[in-house]
């Protein structure tokens, strides 16, 4: 529920901003190998406003501003649903569960239908039996879901608060809603909040998918979170799926990965002094500064000097050259990131050579963690398993990393590193749902040549990478914007239509332009009249 929550959005306070009005400015994230799907839109009711941005298939603007206000809201990437192994056992006629109380039989619950066969349903006390839809296909344990359900009140509030007049005003209308745990970002002039919402089931968290423990506990009871609003200072707030920063503690536990690096390289940004006026906006929210790479990398330096081949001098003059930007001209950054995949697959291979190919796709995930071991030269984590009679040091393993970074690029760009762009490597387009782009048709419309993509995994501007993809790009920021209530601009890679004969179909902006979409053209314009 809210997986279309990719991204983040930051409140820059008043004593921040060149005319002191506060601002909020986001980047939305989405995948690559499907076309994303957000889309600024413009409603006028009467002589009211409402900009902002919303969500193919959706009647929801989730950031934007009206007259009064400027907002924007994510869904928390958060846990709200256990799954069960039920205890069962055949009866004569029936099948039971152990309950809290004892054996029990199963509920009948609404079933759907589907092709015109109904399709039946079981529930227990913890929840709905998932496991029966592979009835007749194969043998599984009775699985059940308790999940946190939205209710009506959250798809009313959807729709109300981006039309509310204050932050205070949409503070009350978030009091007590049925819905996963939502942050949000509210500010009107110099007021600013940064606030939640929603419920998180109270219940005891343990390691593993499923909880099969032969007495099952219901939870405790569900916590409302919409308490946790603080009026914004002289501070910078942030919020977003994975953003944990100021995330109520009852919700903490329930956040399985608190991205740290992207919040802390915006707040060095916008804390750096002076004043900050749109075009300083802009560049913060197309920084692609690496900060995993200014971590790891003067520790590279240090390890290459004791390999003695000419690369790894070519590489240590790269590494002292670099800002640390993955811009797509550059060299530093594509041997940057095949060295640390690289790396990471000679460390832990021996141990998860099952496993390998997830653990690389989401490296970044545990890239501190693994950084506090590469510098303890006697971690257990350099014992290779497959070598016997020996311990294999670090040095050992980072020579081996290295040389195999050398041959891989070798093979992909040719010996010439001047060649080795991290553009070259890391492109993509975004794919059309559906499409054959082999089609004839689907060429004449649709075909588009893998584009350079900027960034990474660490950075403001987003473009993770698919190491076993030959490092192609797969998700990146492709929606930026700033608004505050007055005025709003954005800036897609992306067209917002998939009609070619839209007037929207290859309505593109150049990278970094950012542009008013007012309803100043009738094509733009959605006008609602009351019926008389």
């Amino acid at each position: 529920m809210g997986s279309f929550s990719s991204g983040f959005a930051c409140l820059v306070p008043a004593s921040l901003t060149h005319d002191g009005s506060a601002r909020i400015i986001f980047n939305l994230d989405a995948p690559l190998h499907l076309y994303p799907s957000w889309y600024p839109v413009c409603f006028r009711v009467g002589d009211d406003e409402l900009d902002g941005v919303s969500f193919s298939g959706m009647p929801f603007v989730f950031t934007g501003r009206n007259p009064s206000m400027a907002f924007s809201s994510f869904t928390m990437k958060a846990d709200t649903q256990d799954f069960h192994i039920e205890t069962t056992r055949k009866m004569k006629d029936s099948e039971q569960y152990l309950g809290a109380f004892g054996w029990r039989d199963f509920e009948p619950a609404e079933g759907a239908t589907v092709s015109g066969v109904a399709v039946p349903v079981r529930s227990t006390e913890r929840g709905p039996v998932i496991s029966d839809i592979f009835a007749g296909m194969y043998r599984t344990d009775c699985i059940t879901v308790r999940s946190l359900f939205p209710g009506e009140d959250y798809i009313a509030a959807l729709f109300d608060v981006p039309l509310v007049a204050s932050p205070a005003a949409a503070r009350l209308r978030l009091a007590n809603v049925t819905s996963p745990p939502r942050a949000y970002l509210f500010s009107s002039g110099e007021f600013a909040l940064r606030g939640f919402s929603g419920k998180i089931p109270l219940r005891l968290q343990r390691a593993g998918l499923f909880k099969n423990q032969v007495f099952n506990p219901t939870w405790a009871g569900v916590a409302d979170i919409s308490n946790y609003f603080e009026a914004a200072g002289r501070d910078v707030y942030l919020i977003g799926g994975s953003i944990s920063e100021g995330v109520p503690p009852v919700v903490k536990g329930s956040v399985q990965y608190g991205e740290e690096d992207r919040p802390s390289r915006i707040r060095d940004l916008t804390g750096a002094g002076g004043v900050l006026d749109i075009v300083a906006l802009q560049r913060v929210l197309r920084d692609t500064y690496s900060v995993s790479a200014a971590k790891f990398v003067p520790l590279f330096i240090r390890l290459l000097e004791k390999i003695p081949v000419t690369s790894a001098r070519l590489t240590r003059i790269y590494f002292l050259d670099w800002d640390y930007r993955m811009r797509k001209d550059s060299v530093a950054a594509t041997i940057y990131q095949t060295l640390l995949v690289k790396l990471v697959q000679e460390t832990i291979g021996d141990e998860c050579k099952n496993e390998i190919p997830g653990i690389l796709e989401h490296h970044h995930y545990f890239s501190d963690s693994f950084l506090k071991a590469i510098e303890d030269e006697k971690s257990v984590l350099f014992d290779d398993i497959t070598t016997s009679g020996r311990e294999e040091r670090r040095d050992d393993i980072f020579d081996r990393a290295f040389l195999r970074s050398m041959r891989y690029l070798n093979d992909r760009r040719g010996p010439i590193m001047e060649n080795w762009t991290w553009g070259s490597l890391h492109s993509g387009h975004f794919s059309v749902p559906l499409i054959d782009e082999s089609a004839f048709w689907s060429r004449l419309f649709y075909a588009r040549t893998d584009e350079p993509v900027e960034g990474g995994s660490t950075t403001v501007y987003r473009g993770t990478s698919l190491p076993l993809e030959n490092f192609r790009a797969e998700v990146t920021s492709c929606l930026s914007g700033i608004y505050d209530t007055t005025a709003g601009i954005s800036s897609a890679s992306y067209s917002y239509s998939l009609n070619p004969f839209s007037d929207y179909f290859d309505y593109r902006k150049e990278y970094g332009n950012f542009a008013a979409f007012r309803p100043d053209d009738t094509r733009h314009r959605i006008e609602i009249r009351p019926l008389k």
